[in-house]
């Protein structure tokens, strides 16, 4: 019972940690070494790394949602068990302070590098120093966007698990998680933007 206890304390503590370095990611209340840079905003990145396809309305559309889904994301959230097994499993950590901490060093680094703001950078230098940032040969988590090592990872893994991507990397309007009458299953679904 007293083990019980204190995992459920360790947990409820992490949670409220994480939800105060929410709060500060935010409305930008952080501060990195001397400095009091902001961090790079969710939507300067986003129109750097996501597809251009998607145009600017859309880019805001997923950064909004990716920051949404940020605000709400359950910190080690207990996993059901598996069948006939005791082991107590929990979902991923809060990634919010560990991609607010990487968003103030791309910051950083773009001060250090170009003596401007990331937002003030070329989409091109941009890109370069989030490729940097995320290092080579780091691939996009298959399970949850949560478990990226890089906030840009994250973003992109957002991103491409929803049916938007489905429907982008197809140019049809596939709308994987909607369900079609079956009359029309047989059918090929109608390019993207025909409103079908």
């Amino acid at each position: 019972m007293a083990t019980r206890d204190r995992r459920a304390f360790l947990i409820q503590t992490g949670s409220a940690l994480s939800g105060i370095a929410f709060l500060r990611f935010s409305h930008g209340d952080w501060a990195l070494g001397s400095h009091a840079w902001e961090p790079v905003d969710i939507a300067t990145l986003g129109h750097a790394i996501l597809p251009s396809e998607l145009g600017p309305n859309g880019i805001d559309r997923v950064c909004e949602g990716f920051r949404t889904w940020l605000a709400e994301f359950p910190d080690r959230v207990q996993l059901m068990n598996g069948w006939g097994s005791a082991e107590v499993r929990y979902g991923p950590p809060d990634p919010g302070p560990r991609w607010l901490a990487q968003l103030h060093e791309m910051e950083e680094t773009a001060q250090r590098a170009h003596g401007r703001s990331f937002g003030d950078l070329s989409r091109q230098q941009q890109r370069d120093l989030t490729r940097s940032a995320i290092g080579i040969g780091r691939p996009l988590p298959g399970n949850s966007p949560a478990n990226a090592e890089h906030v840009a990872l994250g973003l992109l893994a957002f991103f491409f698990s929803s049916p938007e991507a489905t429907n982008l990397c197809y140019r049809a309007e596939i709308h994987p998680e909607a369900c079609r009458p079956l009359e029309t299953v047989g059918e090929k679904p109608p390019p993207l933007g025909s409103g079908g």
